[in-house]
């Protein structure tokens, strides 16, 4: 075991090396920057191997910008958080999701028009407000075929109004009232009452 944990450190320096040797090659003649995107998916002997380049190539113009989500552990995310910090002039900023209604304005630019309640409360419950999953999401649901469905078929959408609905709601008041807009989907010139969580 011992002599394949330090066969193991062993390719693991030699990587370092080589790859800071690769660096200082293109930082001799151009500033550079490295973008790596969730790095709480890094393992322990990646995650090492970056910090190591960034601190042995410190003098350099290296730019090292590394994304991670919050980890749903608490504690490795500080743990993450205090190792990154430990980088030479590390510098941290925290992106917030966005709020409902800029999600629902975001949907609205990438489909170009209105967005049906149920579509947004959809995609803002995959995405978590994220803009980046948001863009992504649409664009595999519009692979797939269900927003061009929607979109490109007249559609008999069924008014969920009267008494039983009424009825429903005193049973289960999370069901909140919400008008359909008028247009959201092809065919549908007016608003139609529906039903939304």
């Amino acid at each position: 075991d011992e002599h394949l944990h330090g066969k193991a450190q062993d390719r693991q320096a030699t990587i370092a090396t080589v790859l800071a040797s690769l660096l200082r090659d293109q930082l001799a003649t151009q500033p550079l920057l490295i973008m790596i995107e969730d790095v709480q998916w890094l393992d322990l002997p990646s995650f090492e191997l970056l910090l190591n380049l960034k601190r042995s190539l410190a003098e350099f113009p290296l730019l090292l910008l590394v994304s991670h989500r919050p980890a749903a552990d608490s504690r490795d995310h500080q743990r993450l958080a205090a190792a990154l910090q430990q980088v030479a002039d590390s510098i941290e900023m925290e992106i917030k999701a966005f709020e409902p209604s800029a999600s629902e304005q975001l949907i609205a630019t990438q489909l170009g028009g209105n967005v049906a309640p149920l579509l947004h409360s959809l995609l803002d419950a995959q995405t978590q407000g994220n803009p980046l999953a948001i863009e992504e999401a649409i664009r595999t649901h519009q692979i797939t075929g269900r927003i061009q469905f929607a979109q490109s078929h007249a559609l008999k959408i069924i008014p969920l109004s009267g008494p039983e609905i009424a009825e429903l709601q005193k049973q289960q008041p999370y069901y909140a009232s919400v008008p359909l807009p008028a247009n959201t989907y092809k065919g549908q010139t007016a608003a139609v009452p529906t039903l939304a969580v």
